[in-house]
C-alpha cells in the first residue's frame, strides 16, 4: 500500500530550511497575541477605537454573497501573504510588523468576542481556517525573514543566495501557501459561518 504524501520532498526539504524562522515567527506571534488580549483588558475603550475601521470593512462584508466574500478573503489574504514573503528582503522588518499586528489583533478579538459572546463562539469562527490560516502566516513571515538574511549577505559579500532563494520561496508559495490560503478562505465562508450558526 502506498503512502498518500500530503508535501512533497523538495517542498519539506524547503520547510526544513525554516525551521528556525518558524520558530521565532510563532514566538512572536503568541507573544503578540497575549499583547492584545491583555492590553485590551487594560484599555478596553482605546482598543475599541482602534478597531472601529475593521469593524466597518466588516460590515460592508456582510453585503456580499457568499462566492463574493469568499473571492475577497482569498485574493487579500493571498496578496498579503505574497507581499510579506517578497517585501521581507528588506531586512525581515516587514513579516515581524505584519506578524505583531495580525496576532495584536487575533488577541482583541478573542477578548471582545469571549466578552460579548462566549469561548466557544471564537474558537469555532477562528479554529476551523485559522489552522490553516495561522501556520500560512508564519511560514510566509519566516520566508520574508530568510529573503532578509538572503539580502544582508548579498550587500555584504558574504553569500550570494538572493536570486536562488527568492525563486525557492516564489515556488514555495504558489505550491503550498496559495492553496493553504485558498482551502482556508473556503473554510471561513462556508464552513465557519454555519458552525456559527448553529452554535
Amino acid at each position: 500500500m502506498k503512502k498518500i504524501k500530503i508535501i512533497n520532498p523538495e517542498d519539506y526539504k524547503y520547510l526544513s530550511s525554516l525551521k528556525r524562522l518558524i520558530i521565532f515567527s510563532t514566538i512572536i506571534f503568541v507573544s503578540s497575541v497575549l499583547i492584545g488580549f491583555v492590553s485590551t483588558i487594560i484599555y478596553p475603550e482605546k482598543i475599541k477605537i482602534l478597531i472601529n475601521p475593521i469593524q466597518d470593512l466588516a460590515e460592508k462584508a456582510r453585503g456580499l454573497n457568499d462566492l463574493e466574500l469568499f473571492g475577497l478573503i482569498f485574493i487579500n489574504n493571498g496578496i498579503k501573504i505574497i507581499a510579506v514573503i517578497l517585501l521581507g528582503i528588506f531586512l525581515g522588518i516587514i513579516p515581524l510588523f505584519f506578524l505583531f499586528i495580525n496576532g495584536y489583533l487575533v488577541g482583541v478579538v478573542a477578548f471582545l468576542t469571549q466578552e460579548i459572546k462566549s469561548w466557544s463562539v471564537f474558537w469555532f469562527r477562528i479554529l476551523p481556517h485559522g489552522i490553516l490560516e495561522i501556520p500560512a502566516l508564519i511560514i510566509g513571515a519566516g520566508m520574508g525573514i530568510k529573503l532578509g538574511n538572503s539580502f544582508l549577505n548579498s550587500v555584504s559579500k558574504k553569500e550570494r543566495r538572493l536570486k536562488k532563494d527568492l525563486k525557492e520561496a516564489i515556488v514555495f508559495s504558489v505550491r503550498f501557501l496559495v492553496p493553504l490560503i485558498f482551502i482556508a478562505a473556503f473554510i471561513e465562508v462556508f464552513v465557519s459561518r454555519i458552525i456559527i450558526s448553529i452554535i
